[in-house]
């Protein structure tokens, strides 16, 4: 799954939510200049998955690597 060019601005609630299966995680998720603007204290659920975050992508989801 890869992400790319979007910027979610003042979002109101958690603006994602990645959860992979305990058996079976989600991996080689993408998010490549993905942007939230203002997020919340919590703003990203991640469980469950490998992902890394490239370009411009801020802030990085907690289950990501920062990669080029």
């Amino acid at each position: 799954v890869t992400l790319r060019n979007i910027t979610v601005i003042n979002p109101k609630q958690a603006p994602g939510v990645i959860l992979g299966s305990t058996t079976n995680p989600m991996q080689n998720v993408v998010f490549d200049n993905v942007l939230v603007k203002n997020p919340p204290a919590s703003y990203f659920v991640c469980k469950n998955t490998n992902g890394i975050a490239t370009g411009d992508t801020s802030p990085v989801p907690s289950c990501f690597k920062k990669g080029r």
